[in-house]
């Protein structure tokens, strides 16, 4: 498999600033391995499957963007959060006021239809997505239960809900199940089930 370019630069970028030589992104397999230029403790690889979900519905896009609206609370800034910081008791009052109906958070919203509607797909008879919409959303209070066990919960966090509108009229929503995506066969058991847990939620 060909290395990441965009990746790699950044990673060189940093790993430079201390004069560190740069891993050569290389091939994935199923065990860790070790870099030819880079020293051994300052890369390491795991790998886990990430399960994708994906959800017909024959509900026009419109519609289904409104319902998701009208349960995700609506935080303006990322700021907003921070200003509770000082405490616990702070931060999760200054989090639930932020949350919707459904318990998340709506971080930010990204309309990728606006613009790759202009390229499309290089298959010119495949429908081209014109409201495609992606949400990023999340709990940070729920984070907790795999984030005190593992620093890989942070990674993923928040969730993103991709939201496309398809030829005849209806809609696919499609995410990423946050427990396969911030958990390895390594991390602690209970931090495993309580994110399985959470995955019910979503």
């Amino acid at each position: 498999m060909k290395p990441y370019p965009i990746f790699g630069a950044l990673l060189h970028s940093i790993l430079s600033i201390w004069a560190i030589p740069a891993p050569v992104l290389g091939q994935y397999s199923c065990t860790s391995t070790q870099t030819t230029t880079a020293p051994p403790e300052l890369v390491t690889t795991r790998f886990h499957v990430v399960e994708r979900l994906n959800v017909y519905t024959p509900r026009n896009i419109d519609d289904v963007k409104q319902r998701i609206r009208e349960q995700l609370g609506n935080l303006t800034s990322p700021v907003l959060l921070t200003a509770g910081t000082d405490s616990r008791e702070n931060y999760t009052a200054t989090v639930n006021r932020y949350k919707g109906p459904s318990g998340y958070i709506l971080f930010q919203t990204i309309f990728h239809g606006r613009w790759f509607r202009l390229w499309g797909f290089a298959d010119p008879n495949v429908y081209v997505p014109q409201q495609m919409t992606q949400y990023t959303l999340g709990d940070p209070l729920a984070l907790l239960s795999t984030a005190r066990y593992t620093l890989d919960a942070f990674l993923d966090a928040p969730i993103r809900l991709l939201v496309v509108d398809t030829a005849n009229g209806g809609t696919n929503i499609m995410w990423e199940r946050p427990c396969t995506l911030s958990t390895f066969p390594l991390t602690p058991f209970i931090a495993r089930q309580t994110c399985k847990e959470l995955d019910t939620q979503v």
